[in-house]
């Protein structure tokens, strides 16, 4: 139990983790690898090259900061990351690993001007938020190891089908090479992949989403072509019959149990997720809008499968945005340019929607001001992103 002296301590000193954000976060990875490089396995090289990671990091610390007292509002939040955590294969120890470089870190970068009772007081605080997340991922491995076809680390796959989808993005079908069932998985969650180089002391991990949804049988990625290794590795070398190692579906951007129509928004690849949490509301009968941005038709991912869904619903209304098109290569339903608030207004006519968003972090900053600005309330949007800062939105 934190004491008075310790949440004032934790909330006025808060503002170090934006002031020396970036300082504190290439030394804590710097630090962390040195002494821990076997962790190099739970975090993805390219987002640590971009300092993707780091900013994550210390904006996770800041928000548990400044919310010590009312950690209860950092719920969604927790599950997301916790998600992830049990995804990667985190375990209870890492947490004490974790907090003690963090500490040091936070001393290392603020010599004199951090006293030893702030510190202290951090260290508490660093134990009372991570007995929670340690707690919702003891839960979250629990389930998964439990459920009918579920597992814990990982599990072999081979590829029974890849297919070309444009020309930078393919799917791959899977299936285990142990034949046993496999686990139902809720819309919009993803899996994990780990490919393993050989030449590197170390794994590397990739979260790929479940692009359509559950039936027992298979599982599809839908996987865009982007620089870095493991993206080349899978669109050049991954063929029919190849073996890949999963863990098992994780997530928690899912659709929420409301009877509010649901609309759906996406950018490029973004798509993958929000086709089963299409088909879900579908199968529900509920009223659905899909929104979806991309450059043109030669980029439309999954196009035809998307629209075989929608026919399916007389409540269902569809409204594509090519960027990078002429009138003359309109379609039915498309849109020239992008989307934003004035559009916006005009699509979704009733603000008691849930809404899903799914793109860049950029395009998802854009339409979350958007969502704002036309009224749809904040605990109805939920938001995935190619990048960890999405779940600060």
């Amino acid at each position: 139990m934190l004491q008075e002296r310790d949440i004032k301590n934790v909330k006025e000193t808060a503002f170090v983790f934006k002031e020396y954000g970036r300082e504190i976060g290439e030394r804590f990875y710097e630090t962390l690898f040195e002494q821990h490089p076997e962790l190099h396995n739970l975090f993805n090289e390219a987002n640590q090259k971009r300092g993707i990671q780091q900013r994550a990091l210390v904006d996770s610390v800041y928000k548990a900061g400044i919310h010590i007292d009312e950690l209860e509002s950092l719920g969604p939040m927790i599950t997301h990351v916790a998600e992830k955590h049990r995804a990667l294969g985190v375990q209870p120890e890492h947490y004490e690993v974790v907090g003690t470089i963090l500490l040091q870190t936070v001393r290392d970068v603020l010599g004199t001007n951090v006293t030893d009772d702030v510190l202290e007081s951090w260290g508490k605080a660093y134990a009372v938020i991570s007995a929670q997340f340690i707690e919702v991922e003891r839960q979250s491995y629990e389930q998964v190891a439990n459920v009918r076809g579920g597992w814990t680390g990982n599990r072999t796959f081979y590829v029974t089908n890849r297919v070309q989808e444009t020309a930078e993005v393919i799917s791959l079908y899977m299936k285990p090479v142990d034949h046993e069932p496999l686990p139902p998985f809720l819309p919009g969650q993803y899996v994990t992949l780990e490919m393993d180089f050989g030449e590197q002391s170390y794994v590397h991990k990739r979260h790929y989403s479940l692009s359509k949804i559950s039936d027992g049988n298979e599982f599809r990625l839908t996987i865009q072509h982007e620089p870095g290794v493991v993206s080349s590795q899978i669109h050049n070398n991954i063929v029919i019959g190849s073996e890949l190692k999963l863990a098992a579906p994780a997530g928690a951007f899912t659709v929420v149990d409301s009877q509010r129509p649901a609309v759906f928004i996406s950018e490029g690849i973004g798509v993958t997720p929000l086709i089963s949490m299409l088909q879900s509301q579908i199968d529900k009968d509920q009223a659905v809008t899909w929104i979806h941005v991309t450059k043109s038709h030669d980029t439309h991912i999954l196009k035809e499968e998307v629209d075989a869904i929608l026919s399916k619903s007389g409540q269902a209304t569809r409204h594509i945005f090519y960027t990078e098109t002429s009138v003359q290569d309109a379609e039915p339903f498309v849109n020239e340019g992008m989307i934003d608030a004035s559009r916006l207004t005009s699509i979704v006519q009733n603000l008691n929607s849930d809404v899903y968003v799914c793109g860049s972090t950029p395009f998802l900053r854009a339409i979350s001001q958007a969502l704002e600005e036309i009224g749809i309330p904040k605990d109805q949007r939920y938001y995935e992103g190619f990048r960890p800062q999405a779940m600060s939105l």
